[in-house]
């Protein structure tokens, strides 16, 4: 009999110590708010590029080079989605058998604000500057300015061209795409000075 009651003590006991410690139950649930970390985008480059070539004019020897960087000091581009792009500027240069430069030029896509509106430059970035031809009076070069995105094919085409009779350039829109020649010319052709940089 002792020994049934010391049992029954026992589990009185054990019963009292889990029941005092399992303590009032609610249907609240408590749970820790997780933080939320927000990815800041970084602005992108579109890539840097040079191109260098030799070419024959008017019996003589020349070198082409263009240098397309992305420059910082320029307004960065929102494409529209939020994605940032710093613009590019390119550095276009002429150069003799001598070694002197007959043309060197920077272009950012400023240069082309009468041909692209200023609605469209907005979002869009200066995207390349390449030897395109030569002809008796000209060296034709191809610009654009579009999307930064690579994917994107959305762009305008530009010419750029330099004389040898005056050493000036000049630009027009290219309505033709890749079917222009110097007899093609747009309305809209204008000179570039020597006080806007050439």
């Amino acid at each position: 009999m002792r020994r049934i009651k010391y049992i029954l003590a026992v589990f009185v006991t054990l019963y009292l110590v889990t029941s005092c410690s399992e303590g009032k139950k609610t249907n609240d649930i408590i749970t820790h708010k997780q933080e939320v970390k927000t990815v800041k985008k970084t602005v992108q480059k579109i890539g840097d590029y040079e191109q260098t070539r030799t070419i024959d004019w008017h019996g003589s020897v020349y070198n082409v080079s263009i240098e397309r960087k992305a420059d910082n000091s320029l307004s960065i581009v929102d494409d529209g989605t939020g994605n940032k792009y710093y613009d590019n500027r390119i550095m276009l240069r002429i150069t003799g058998k001598d070694g002197l430069d007959v043309l060197k030029r920077s272009f950012t896509k400023e240069d082309f604000s009468k041909y692209v509106g200023a609605d469209y430059l907005k979002n869009n970035v200066l995207l390349g500057l390449v030897f395109d031809r030569v002809d008796d009076d000209y060296i034709y070069f191809a610009a654009s300015v579009g999307a930064p995105d690579k994917m994107s094919d959305e762009y305008i085409p530009l010419v750029v061209r330099f004389s040898y009779k005056n050493y000036k350039l000049d630009v027009y829109r290219d309505t033709m795409l890749d079917t222009a020649n110097s007899n093609d010319l747009d309305n809209s052709e204008v000179e570039l000075s020597e006080e806007e940089g050439v």
